[in-house]
């Protein structure tokens, strides 16, 4: 499982509350760090469909955890 797949089956287990989050790659390479006010908001925007910029939707693609 990768990409959208992973982001949606980790929103079940994400709390609305701040922090920071990572995307994981393919060897366990760290893709991205962020942070937010609201985590399970936050990350649920990468779970969209489109209005991705390249460099993101590039990112999404090669998530595996």
């Amino acid at each position: 499982m990768r990409g959208i797949d992973v982001i949606k089956d980790n929103l079940k287990r994400l709390p609305s509350k701040p922090g920071v989050y990572r995307m994981f790659g393919e060897h366990d390479d760290v893709l991205y760090i962020g942070k937010a006010r609201d985590l399970k908001a936050r990350v649920s925007n990468y779970a969209r469909l489109g209005g991705h910029t390249q460099r993101i939707a590039r990112m999404i693609s090669m998530t595996k955890r």
